[in-house]
């Protein structure tokens, strides 16, 4: 009677370790998911402002949020936060292809190595954007980086960032 206690307590034991760990990289994987849908709500809500505009001009971070642009759960004391802790600034406008004040850039920031490859990577991102740039160039098609490419860009264990430029021609 003993054993089969003790077997069952092993059972146990394993099946815990199991869902802990799966847990636990379901979670990161979840968080990035996160960043990658308040990346692509952020974008969505400048492009079709600023369209209207025809430019980006004034365009930071600050504006972003007291516009509503940025959906207000996402901001804590002025900062827009992500899902595993870093931020999304909002960096512009920049002059592309011959436009005047026709793109911006999310920079988001703080990222494991881990957090950056599937961000880098995610579909999700790249959703409503052309001329996306990842990493200063790295990546400028208007796809997700390949596996590759982000592991080129995204070295550090902690303290990775990523650039998406989004431009008024969407």
């Amino acid at each position: 009677m003993g054993m089969m206690v003790l077997f069952a307590l092993v059972v146990v034991a394993l099946m815990a370790g199991y869902a802990w760990k799966s847990g636990h990289s379901l979670f990161g994987r979840s968080s990035t998911s996160g960043a990658s849908q308040e990346l692509t709500a952020i974008a969505a809500n400048i492009q079709g402002h600023y369209s209207q505009e025809g430019s980006f001009a004034g365009v930071t971070t600050a504006t972003e949020i007291s516009n509503g642009d940025i959906d207000a759960s996402y901001v804590s004391g002025g900062t827009v936060d992500t899902p595993y802790g870093g931020t999304i600034v909002v960096s512009g406008p920049a002059s592309l292809n011959g436009g005047t004040n026709n793109a911006v850039g999310l920079t988001v920031n703080n990222m494991s190595q881990e957090q950056c490859i599937d961000l880098a990577t995610a579909e999700a991102a790249y959703g409503i954007n052309s001329g996306t740039t990842v990493a200063a160039g790295v990546n400028a098609a208007n796809s997700p980086a390949t596996d590759a490419e982000a592991e080129t860009i995204c070295t550090a264990a902690q303290g990775n960032e990523l650039t998406f430029t989004y431009t008024l021609s969407d």
